[in-house]
């Protein structure tokens, strides 16, 4: 009898640790309910790609979250960072492929011929003029020919479009253009540009001659800027030039020490011969 009676009472102190050991694996179970509006995980498995894409659907035309749980706002900020990502990726892959559009173009181009004359040497507000040929046919010493203009005559090859733009800068002339900047480019003849330059400043200055192709990248005109030519002028200043620049820039001090004077001595003369 003693030896059954210890027997249930070992049984019941391995059942009762046996249930205290077994409880926080149960609480660890239960510790984190589903939030509201989520599946449980047998009902999440089985849940299909439409029910999925239903849940996300399930928003306010403000697309702000409402009926859909926590779990799908999850879900939709993930789906928009994917697509931000996309974008991204998007906006590079064009970029990229702009640049490839530009050097197609840029490597279609054909060579030209172009020539040119710079004075090598002016007088100040005295103007001149500068002349620039291109041509797809003649070659740069038939073109230097025929300028028949003062001065250096220069030449190079470069690439062409059918649409080019020839400008002249320097800071300190007058340049007034003659022909159009912007033409049309030929392949049977020359193409002809033409400035009128009057040097303001004495001295060594310097002139700009810049080439630029014109032509469409995605339906929008752009330039491309081919070749700059700098050269260098002399501006010499002749005496007569200098005897007027500085009557025209000292003659109110000259009126008064010196015409105004002369002007008196001769009047004294003239009343003196009378008497």
């Amino acid at each position: 009898m003693k030896n059954i009676f210890l027997f249930l009472a070992g049984g019941l102190i391995l059942f009762f640790c046996f249930a205290i050991l077994n409880q926080p694996c149960q609480m660890a179970r239960i510790a984190y309910p589903p939030m509201a509006g989520e599946p449980v995980e047998s009902e999440r498995d089985e849940l299909k790609s439409d029910d999925r894409v239903r849940l996300i659907n399930e928003m306010t035309p403000s697309g702000s979250v409402m009926s859909a749980s926590p779990y799908d706002a999850m879900k939709v900020k993930t789906l928009a960072s994917v697509d931000f990502t996309a974008s991204l990726v998007s906006e590079e892959t064009e970029s990229n492929y702009n640049t490839n559009v530009v050097d197609k173009i840029i490597g279609s181009l054909e060579f030209g011929n172009i020539a040119f004359n710079t004075p090598n040497a002016m007088q100040l507000d005295k103007p001149g003029m500068i002349k620039l040929l291109l041509s797809m046919r003649s070659s740069i010493e038939e073109l230097k020919k025929e300028i028949e203009l003062e001065g250096d005559k220069d030449g190079d090859k470069v690439l062409i479009s059918n649409r080019m733009s020839a400008s002249l800068t320097g800071t300190n002339f007058k340049i007034t253009a003659i022909t159009p900047e912007l033409q049309a480019v030929t392949g049977s003849g020359n193409t002809e540009w033409k400035w009128e330059i009057t040097p303001l400043k004495s001295g060594g200055q310097f002139l700009y001659l810049t080439l630029t192709a014109l032509f469409f990248v995605e339906g929008k005109e752009t330039p491309r800027t081919i070749r700059t030519f700098d050269k260098w002028i002399k501006v010499e200043v002749s005496p007569s030039v200098l005897v007027c620049k500085f009557f025209s820039s000292n003659w109110q001090w000259l009126w008064t020490v010196i015409v105004v004077p002369a002007g008196v001595l001769v009047y004294k003369r003239i009343t003196s011969k009378k008497k």
